[in-house]
């Protein structure tokens, strides 16, 4: 992965479809290259991010661009885990954006760690697979900011919201398996790529949810929901 700042030309069929969203001026590219051992490296795709937005070219359809604004995102996933080895930290990550009225970018990566759970600190140079993921988890964090007045009005209103395979109420999470109470529930944390729920009466060994971060959109409006409700219970 390679970053080009905001000197770099970009190809008007970019131009055009970020100009069709209105999602405003440039600000800087991120080129995915694939290596490979004994063949020229090769560019897979570049992904050109906008004030407002983002624009994906592959590089097999260069004729071909397709822009997504953030005030458009309904859903987004972004899941990653840590694989530690050879005294290496790698974060594979995937992420997925999917649009009102149809559309989606899936994109995924590895970041190189300084420790377990630390990106690449000070006094190091700043790495563009690093930043690229930097970028899309401040988008999921955007959306979600985005969602949170819409949520917390139907909650009031005595609706659910719908993560997928789990719903927030005001009584408790739905699931797929029944309710589980505010009232029972002592921890909701994420971690390891999961968001794990444990409730009173149970070892740690058997939460009462265990919902993997490829399964829940919008991992910072779901934390910060059962936040509100944990603490009003």
């Amino acid at each position: 992965m390679a970053t080009q700042d905001p000197s770099t030309e970009v190809p008007a069929v970019v131009l055009s479809a970020a100009q069709r969203v209105n999602i405003g001026e440039f600000r800087r590219a991120f080129v995915r290259v694939k290596k490979a051992r004994f063949k020229p490296d090769t560019v897979e795709f570049t992904l050109y991010e906008f004030a407002e937005g983002i624009v994906f070219q592959s590089a097999t359809e260069p004729e071909r661009a397709s822009a997504f604004a953030w005030r458009g995102a309904v859903r987004v996933y972004l899941a990653g885990l840590v694989i530690s080895g050879g005294g290496k930290h790698t974060l594979t990550y995937s992420y997925s954006m999917e649009m009102e009225g149809g559309g989606s970018l899936k994109v995924g990566g590895k970041v190189e760690l300084r420790g377990k759970y630390q990106l690449t600190g000070r006094g190091k140079p700043p790495d563009s697979e690093q930043e690229l993921y930097v970028r899309l988890s401040e988008s999921q964090q955007r959306v979600s900011q985005r969602l949170l007045p819409l949520a917390r009005a139907a909650l009031a209103d005595g609706k659910k919201v719908l993560f997928d395979k789990v719903k927030v109420g005001n009584t408790g999470l739905y699931t797929e398996d029944g309710l589980i109470p505010w009232s029972a529930i002592t921890s909701v944390k994420v971690a390891d790529g999961h968001v794990t729920v444990r409730v009173e009466g149970r070892g740690r060994l058997r939460p009462a949810l265990n919902l993997s971060m490829y399964e829940l959109p919008n991992s910072p409006l779901f934390m910060t929901l059962v936040n509100d409700m944990m603490q009003a219970r």
